[in-house]
């Protein structure tokens, strides 16, 4: 199983990569076809033409003769409304269709059909002019050859100039155009007549000096800079003076002495604190009540006002009473009626 899972994964990729391959070129060669067949097929249904093939002439469809048109039905039909249009010049609609090229800017492939039928009515009037005994079986120019008469003949080769360079003109100047950026893509890939690696090489520079942008993306190329260590003659460390074992025991000893000295602190114990009692104030809101008898709310000035200013708001709600006491608190004042 796994050796068929191998073959069937190569043959899978196999054909993928030719896809990829034959897709873009298929579809160039398809989009060709198409208008290379339709191109064809008007041209050599316009030279072909025979005014006895049954087509949309009356006298022809009466007939019972075989077609001689070498397209065969379709063919007389075509031919026979392309050779009543433009007559002979009709045949240039199908040559001239060859050289649209896709890669042309958008309003040069809109303009194309539009410069193709100018072609097309400019050699017709010309042909309708000059009448010869050739072009008498495609009725010359057609119907708008035989309207375009009437013009000058330097009218009718502007318009065939300017409808050549419309439809025409465009595709040698798009073939050149690739034709030059090939050759400079080409030129660029080579490195033709830079001569800047061989000049850094003969001075000893290194070749990352003339691209500095690689200097921080390619750190393994750059060179480290490493200081060799000093060199001390022999002579200047024999002089130096070695330390006794008398000195070394003197050291060890005061090391120790100094070990041992050292006290140990006590380790510090947690102490528990005590937790935080709040005791909160007790607020006495209001006082005793205090008898009526002895207090006359209506003589007190400040109480007047309130009381007042009370029985208004009241008596927007409609509540009517007397006041009998009143207890004053630090936040509400209570009436009591």
């Amino acid at each position: 199983m796994g050796i068929v899972n191998r073959y069937n994964e190569f043959v899978y990729r196999v054909f993928s990569a030719l896809s990829r391959v034959l897709n873009p070129a298929v579809s160039v060669l398809r989009r060709f076809a198409v208008h290379s067949l339709a191109a064809v097929f008007i041209t050599l249904s316009v030279l072909t033409y025979d005014p006895s093939d049954a087509s949309l002439n009356t006298v022809g469809m009466l007939s019972d003769s075989a077609v001689q048109n070498l397209m065969g039905v379709p063919g007389a039909y075509v031919g026979d409304i392309v050779v009543q249009l433009f007559g002979l010049s009709g045949a240039l609609c199908g040559m001239l269709g060859l050289f649209r090229s896709k890669r042309a800017p958008s309003m040069v492939r809109k303009i194309h059909m539009p410069c193709v039928l100018s072609v097309a009515a400019g050699v017709g009037g010309i042909l309708s002019k000059l009448s010869l005994s050739v072009t008498s079986k495609f009725y010359h120019g057609g119907f708008i050859g035989s309207r375009l008469t009437s013009l000058p003949t330097s009218v009718l080769v502007g318009l065939i100039v300017v409808g050549i360079v419309g439809s025409v003109g465009w595709g040698p100047i798009v073939a050149l155009y690739d034709f030059f950026a090939k050759f400079k893509s080409r030129i660029s890939g080579l490195n033709v007549g830079d001569c800047s690696d061989d000049l850094l090489v003969m001075e000893g520079m290194p070749h990352s000096v003339e691209y500095p942008a690689l200097l921080p993306t390619l750190p393994s190329f750059v060179p480290e800079l490493t200081t060799s260590p000093q060199r001390v003659p022999r002579a200047a460390v024999e002089q130096q003076p070695r330390p006794s074992l008398q000195t070394r025991a003197d050291t060890e000893d005061n090391t120790t002495r100094a070990r041992t000295t050292i006290p140990k602190q006590p380790k510090k114990r947690a102490e528990k604190k005590e937790p935080v009692v709040f005791v909160l104030p007790k607020v006495k809101l209001l006082t005793e009540r205090v008898p009526s008898s002895e207090v006359n709310y209506n003589n007190t000035p400040d109480l007047h006002d309130e009381t007042d200013a009370l029985y208004s708001v009241l008596k927007d709600f409609g509540v009517y009473g007397k006041i009998i006491d009143v207890r004053h608190g630090p936040v509400v004042t209570l009436y009591e009626f």
